[in-house]
């Protein structure tokens, strides 16, 4: 976006810039499509600002927002029609998209109030705007209103999924607001004498750091929210390397005791097998009533490319396959589906592999 901005703004190497912010946006894209919207809204408002940038500049906008707006819909196509994420063809469950205004109007005010951090932050953003129009006459306001579409636009991809909406989300428009209240605020505070100006920054600061400090049990709880699911991962991940000579002549291997979030997830099993070699028909025995299952059965199919869902009531029926049993933590071990008259397992004796 830095790149870009420049490109829409300094006539020096244009092309290049134009050029690399353009590559990098479809990257980010690919990445993480949350954040395109605020892209496009940028490219899009240069591109129709007219007298205040040379006409050559907002050409190179109109061009970017245009390039963009069609990688974009191309990426929406492709995940829609022939990956069939459920990202974007989900009809109900937890990624079920609704775009009604009422619904987006509900959720984005959630979202900006979801924390203490939000609310705070969002506060500050308001508040900024009102000071602005209160003691600044000269104010750009087709600047002050691009930061606040900017958030805006940060904001609606996530309001899109009421029924996924988690607090961390919100640290992404955060800096946004914050920033832009900053820059809101830099000339309605330059007229003010040197010992005021050093009161407002002195006051600023120490704001700053209340916030830090009371909202740093949340933020600490979300890092390690994700350092525990990267170790679980990993961990499984590693299982399944330590299993792979045991594995290699198997074409259908069982899983059992995963968590929601593991790497059988909404995939079609070609991580697995392009970055570990386990190419197999792997079968993902759960509760019928976890968070897994349920998941899975909000795409409309148990069934995605290599991996199967099942009832973990069902592994009776797969006698003889090597199973993966997992912990808690991610560890595991390898173990054989074996009939046994006794003691039974959902049907089965699991007997572990020599």
């Amino acid at each position: 976006m830095a790149l870009l901005l420049r490109a829409f703004t300094m006539p020096d190497a244009l092309r290049l810039k134009l050029v690399a912010g353009l590559v990098l946006s479809v990257l980010s894209l690919l990445a993480k499509e949350d954040f395109i919207l605020a892209i496009l809204l940028m490219c899009g408002w240069f591109g129709l600002v007219g007298p205040l940038l040379l006409r050559r500049q907002c050409r190179t906008a109109s061009v970017a927002a245009i390039v963009l707006a069609l990688a974009t819909i191309a990426f929406f196509l492709h995940n829609r029609f022939v990956v069939q994420s459920p990202f974007t063809g989900s009809t109900g469950g937890t990624y079920s998209a609704i775009y009604t205004p009422a619904s987006l109007a509900k959720t984005g005010w959630n979202y900006l109030t979801i924390t203490i951090l939000a609310s705070i932050v969002s506060a500050i953003q308001c508040g900024a705007v009102v000071l602005v129009a209160l003691l600044n006459r000269r104010a750009n306001w087709r600047s002050l209103l691009l930061v606040q579409a900017l958030v805006a636009a940060l904001v609606i991809p996530y309001a899109c999924l009421p029924n996924h909406v988690f607090p961390f989300y919100a640290l992404n428009w955060i800096p946004w607001q914050i920033g832009g209240a900053v820059l809101a605020l830099v000339p309605v505070f330059a007229p003010l004498a040197p010992r005021s100006k050093v009161v407002v920054l002195v006051a600023l600061l120490v704001l700053g750091a209340l916030v830090a400090y009371v909202t740093y049990p949340r933020r600490y709880s979300v890092t390690k929210w994700y350092v525990r699911n990267a170790e679980t991962n990993w961990n499984m991940v590693q299982t399944v390397w330590a299993n792979r000579d045991a594995l290699q002549d198997q074409a259908v291997v069982g899983v059992t005791g995963v968590p929601l979030l593991c790497p059988w997830l909404l995939s079609d099993g070609s991580f697995l097998a392009n970055r570990w070699g386990s190419d197999h028909r792997w079968l993902v025995f759960v509760p019928r009533d976890s968070d897994f299952y349920k998941v899975m059965l909000d795409r409309t199919a148990l069934t995605l490319g290599r991996v199967e869902t099942h009832d973990e009531q069902e592994i009776k029926s797969f006698l003889g396959i090597p199973v993966l049993s997992f912990k808690a933590d991610g560890t595991g071990k390898l173990i054989w589906n074996k009939p046994e008259s006794a003691e039974a397992h959902c049907g089965v004796t699991i007997t572990t592999c020599s």
